[in-house]
């Protein structure tokens, strides 16, 4: 969680880090990436939560459904035409 170079170096290739924060409700988050333009590059999916005690709802199954908008141009090139107004 945060910002590479601003509060923790980058992730490298091959790498792995873990992240622990407490969790406040169960639910379905999303993750996003914060370097360079990879959140428009689809580096981002879906986290759920499930809660550890208390009534659950039954279901014969979980489905994570990540919905997502893109444009066919290369994101560097769509960042640079924004920044000319």
């Amino acid at each position: 969680m945060g910002f590479p170079y601003v509060n923790n170096r980058p992730i490298e290739p091959g790498e792995t880090k873990i992240f622990e924060f407490p969790i406040k409700q169960s639910g379905t988050y999303w993750f996003h990436s914060h370097s360079g333009l990879q959140e428009q590059r689809g580096v981002y999916g879906p986290i759920v939560i499930v809660q550890r005690e208390g009534e659950r709802i039954s279901s014969d199954h979980d489905e994570a459904i990540v919905l997502s908008d893109w444009i066919d141009e290369n994101p560097n090139e769509v960042l640079r035409t924004l920044k000319m107004w």
